[in-house]
């Protein structure tokens, strides 16, 4: 009950601030959230406190840049020569990025 209630508190209320203790560029950020396989914390941490400074310009890139990415995935798993074995291993890649993306959607529109 109490790890439910810890985890709805949000990074700077436990005083944890991203660009203070992990400063980037606002597009490795933005890389961060397209790849989606980064430190889970971190990226939660992103969308909490960096992506609320995006604008409207900069999540039609992140959009587009994911489904650029997700194309991409796809033709890796369709053009696999490498066994079923590995087949199977990219089919999951991308299918999971597909998830990802429609994640990321609902926290970008949250954060308008």
């Amino acid at each position: 009950m109490i790890i439910g209630y810890l985890q709805k508190i949000n990074y700077h209320d436990w005083g944890i601030i991203l660009n203070d203790i992990y400063p980037q560029f606002k597009k490795t950020y933005i890389d961060y959230i397209i790849l989606g396989s980064y430190n889970k914390n971190i990226i939660n941490a992103i969308y909490e406190q960096i992506v609320p400074e995006f604008s409207l310009e900069d999540k039609k890139y992140i959009l587009e840049k994911m489904d650029k990415r997700k194309q991409e995935l796809f033709k890796v798993y369709k053009n696999n020569n490498d066994g079923p074995y590995q087949e199977s291993l990219k089919k999951s890649e991308y299918e999971n990025y597909i998830e990802y993306i429609e994640k990321t959607k609902k926290k970008l529109k949250r954060v308008n």
